[in-house]
């Protein structure tokens, strides 16, 4: 029995023996003929972070090969917190045939697959990505044949990604080439701080492209709009890591900047409940344009505050709005509604729906309705 930790877990011909093989199942797929080499198999998927493409990619590989999957988010698994992992490894190999972790520590994977007794996958760890690394080589092999001789510049974050990368490219002959920002002013051992070096390093960039704005005279003609598209957990609930597992404040609440340095002097701090989807609108009333009426958000500059509605399906089917003061949170599959005055409990921690019924069950009403709603707008 052998795991796949790490790109120094196989040698060169391995390597080259494993690229050769997905290149052999992905042409068979695209000729529609049935590769059932796993047909009766399970694979346990345990991700601790967030994940689109390397859940969908093993879960489409398992039905493709015949094979079955099962999926296990942290907040539902428990993995650390129920149970040790140690234990949990062990109970999992009398459940599946194999198991891919997606985990926040690299020694979290190296623990469980210390305790297993069936294969384990490192789907991502916070020290390398090997699956990710063999994608890209079968990329630039499916480009340019033999890649050894080759040179592959890698401009980012020197981060999990880019340390398996340069493993397969060294195994392969490739020459790699790594180009990465400065440090940040933060420590890089804990996940916060690296975090925080991110958006140090973001901030930087920014700063780049006003000075670049300045210096062609076009800053004082340019609409800035600036956001994030979600918050980052670090635990302030149980088990709520990244951004798309729960729907508190930490994962939902982002910056929202507009500026027009030749129109809007003084800044101006909205107050009222705004959501991503007012951006649009607001952008078109700073413009003196019409709003068209299939629009749902409202723009900024209307006095009238509406609510702010948001969703996920990661783990949890979970529904939410904010409301002034108030927040609700609808469980979908359990039916439970959790109501929060973030006025008096900006942290979320007490649960007030059992004093206000009546507001709950309006809430979780609307937010049943807006569902629905935006499913039907999805299909139609």
């Amino acid at each position: 029995m052998r795991h796949f930790l790490d790109i120094l877990d196989v040698n060169a011909e391995e390597l080259k023996s494993l690229l050769l093989e997905a290149a052999r199942l992905k042409a068979a797929h695209e000729r529609r003929e049935p590769t059932p080499l796993l047909q009766g198999r399970v694979l346990g998927l345990i991700f601790e972070k967030p994940s689109l493409r390397t859940r969908v990619s093993f879960e489409t590989a398992m039905a493709q090969l015949g094979g079955a999957s099962v999926f296990l988010s942290g907040a539902e698994a428990g993995m650390g917190t129920r149970e040790s992992v140690p234990d949990f490894a062990r109970v999992m190999s009398q459940y599946v045939d194999g198991v891919v972790l997606r985990t926040f520590q690299h020694a979290t994977v190296e623990t469980f697959a210390a305790h297993a007794t069936l294969p384990v996958i490192n789907g991502l760890s916070d020290y390398c990505h090997p699956c990710q690394a063999l994608g890209d080589l079968l990329t630039m092999q499916e480009v340019f044949g033999n890649v050894a001789g080759r040179t592959i510049v890698f401009v980012g974050d020197g981060n999990n990604v880019a340390r398996s990368l340069a493993l397969g490219c060294g195994k392969l002959g490739v020459r790699f080439i790594l180009a990465v920002p400065e440090d940040g002013p933060f420590p890089q051992a804990e996940e916060i701080d690296r975090y925080r070096n991110a958006l140090h390093y973001s901030d930087a960039a920014l700063g780049q492209l006003l000075h670049g704005l300045r210096k062609r005279g076009l800053y004082e003609n340019t609409l800035f709009i600036i956001m994030g598209d979600h918050g980052e957990a670090f635990e302030q609930h149980s088990g709520n890591y990244g951004h798309t597992l729960f729907i508190y404040e930490e994962n939902v609440r982002v910056p929202l900047v507009v500026a027009a340095p030749g129109a809007i002097h003084d800044p101006l701090q909205v107050d009222r409940v705004a959501s991503l989807i007012d951006t649009a609108p607001t952008v078109l009333d700073l413009l003196g344009l019409p709003i068209p009426s299939t629009y749902q958000g409202r723009s900024l500059l209307d006095s009238q505050s509406g609510m702010a509605l948001f969703c996920t399906d990661y783990s949890l089917g979970l529904l939410g709005l904010r409301d002034g003061r108030w927040k609700c949170i609808h469980e979908v599959d359990s039916g439970r509604t959790m109501l929060f005055d973030l006025r008096e409990d900006s942290d979320e921690k007490t649960d007030l729906a059992g004093l206000y019924p009546e507001r709950v069950e309006a809430y979780r009403d609307h937010l049943l309705r807006w569902a629905a709603a935006q499913k039907y707008q999805l299909t139609r």
